[in-house]
């Protein structure tokens, strides 16, 4: 076919000479040389439809065709030339060879959209949005056809409105019109400052779409974008600058806020000295900024906790450290320790308490009987000191028929008062002259009120809390003594009776 082009383009050259010789005047000469060359023309436009549809003078590359109107029937301009010399050059659809390229947009013109409409999948009703009507070149042709002829880039993301804190990795992707058979050939990320600038580049592989600046390499808070140029392609709406894209607004990078986690023992951040055994608080705060971190226990204490505020009781009996550590999604790290001390104290006494054996039988007493010896304990110290007792915990279990005043005696002595109220049913009774000689004993009663209002039928007890245990101080060392054993102690249980 290139030899069918090249005999026919000389041919040309030929018979100007001799068209020159044949005419009498120089107007017939100039209108019989046009006549000729139409029809050689009008032959190779034949041959190259015959092809694949491209006329004499298209460029198998076209240049970017953004059209900003819609076209129809009847417009006309450079707009329609260049949109002719697209359609021209489309493979696939052929432009008649006896229609020459105007700025008139006419029943060729209509038919050749239509046909690049239907090539590209455009005439389907299944795709929205529809052309306003075959062969009109609407906003879908036009974008359509500035994909197949634009070079362009684009930054997918970050796009905007992004928030990243100082440190971390700030990771990019983009994307090109592969449809107009662009390739980037040099393309380059930039990190934009409007203050400052491009504050840091770097090449990109066109094998991947994504990539990312390194934590290190944002330093300062601020309002940044992405760019990416392709240094070695024009843009084609402006011609010597390099094809580049941005982000569409600005993302923010922040500075980071450090994780911090708050221990404390007893409200102090320490360290704090306690008695063996005292009832100690340990408490932590954390930050919002560990709201879904990992957090755990290590030290005097272990496990795992959950990421928010609380607090534990605890009963040291000897020195510790308690630590907390919480590690972010992110990878932040925070933690804090609290030392709690307990001095060992040599030579300090001790204090047992125990059911007497009187408080085993049970009882049974009419509503309104008073002073019914409802609980018997004994306090038994160690041979090394004497133990002032200064509180003991009582409790109520059963109905609520018991739930009157009542008091503590060493033998005939009253020592104290319990109060137990409809919405408790525990009582701390305070002393302030109990003591226990050291490798003695002493046996102290409780005694109580059943009301009046008793219903015949209610059980009931009074009891020791042996989970908060006694409050003792030994008389020679002059510290607490832990008397907590866990483990509670009931007295006899009392049934009321019908009268």
């Amino acid at each position: 076919m290139k030899k069918q082009i090249i005999a026919l383009a000389l041919l040309i050259g030929m018979l100007a000479p001799g068209a020159a010789f044949a005419q009498t005047s120089q107007a017939d000469q100039i209108a019989a040389l046009q006549a000729q060359i139409q029809s050689l023309v009008a032959q190779i436009n034949a041959l190259q439809a015959s092809q694949g549809g491209q006329v004499l003078g298209a460029s198998t590359t076209p240049a970017c065709l953004a059209l900003t109107r819609t076209l129809y029937k009847g417009s006309s301009g450079a707009d329609v030339k260049r949109l002719q010399t697209f359609l021209s050059g489309y493979p696939g659809v052929v432009w008649p060879a006896s229609t020459g390229i105007t700025n008139y947009y006419g029943n060729v013109t209509v038919a050749t959209v239509k046909a690049f409409q239907k090539k590209e999948g455009l005439s389907k009703t299944s795709v929205p949005p529809i052309n306003s009507a075959l062969g009109m070149v609407d906003k879908v042709t036009a974008e359509r056809i500035k994909k197949l002829t634009c070079h362009s880039i684009a930054v997918l993301s970050p796009n905007g409105g992004e928030t990243f804190t100082i440190g971390d990795a700030i990771n990019f992707s983009w994307t090109w019109n592969a449809l107009s058979g662009y390739v980037p050939v040099e393309p380059t990320a930039y990190l934009y400052s409007p203050t400052k600038g491009n504050v840091y580049s770097k090449k990109v592989a066109t094998s991947s779409e994504a990539d990312a600046f390194h934590g290190d390499i944002i330093q300062d808070v601020g309002k940044y974008k992405v760019t990416i140029c392709d240094n070695k392609t024009d843009d084609p709406k402006a011609p010597g600058k390099p094809l580049c894209d941005s982000s569409d607004k600005y993302f923010t990078v922040a500075a980071r806020v450090n994780p911090m986690v708050g221990l404390k023992i007893n409200g102090s951040d320490g360290p704090v000295t306690v008695v063996s055994g005292a009832t100690s608080t340990l408490s932590w705060q954390l930050g919002s900024s560990l709201a879904n971190s990992i957090c755990t226990k290590s030290g005097a204490w272990s496990g795992q906790l959950p990421p928010m505020d609380g607090y534990v009781l605890i009963y040291p009996t000897q020195s510790a450290t308690y630590s907390l550590s919480c590690t972010t999604p992110a990878g932040g790290v925070a933690s804090d320790s609290v030392v709690i001390n307990v001095p060992t104290v040599i030579n300090q006494g001790s204090l047992t308490v125990s059911l007497a054996s009187s408080s085993s039988t049970p009882i049974t007493a009419l509503p309104g009987t008073t002073n019914v010896t409802m609980l018997s304990l004994n306090l038994q110290t160690s041979s090394v000191e004497d133990v002032r007792v200064t509180s003991l915990p009582l409790q109520i279990n059963g109905a609520e028929s018991g739930r009157t005043n009542y008091t503590v005696w060493d033998g005939n002595t009253l020592i104290g008062n319990a109060f137990f109220s409809w919405a408790s049913s525990t009582s701390l009774v305070t002393f302030s002259n109990l003591v226990v000689s050291k490798g003695a004993s002493k046996t102290i009663i409780v005694q109580g009120d059943v009301g009046s209002g008793a219903v015949p039928g209610d059980v009931f007890s009074v009891g020791y809390d042996g989970e908060v245990g006694a409050g003792a101080v030994g008389m020679d060392s002059g510290e607490a003594i832990n008397t907590r054993t866990g483990v509670d102690l009931a007295g006899p249980s009392v049934t009321v009776l019908t009268p």
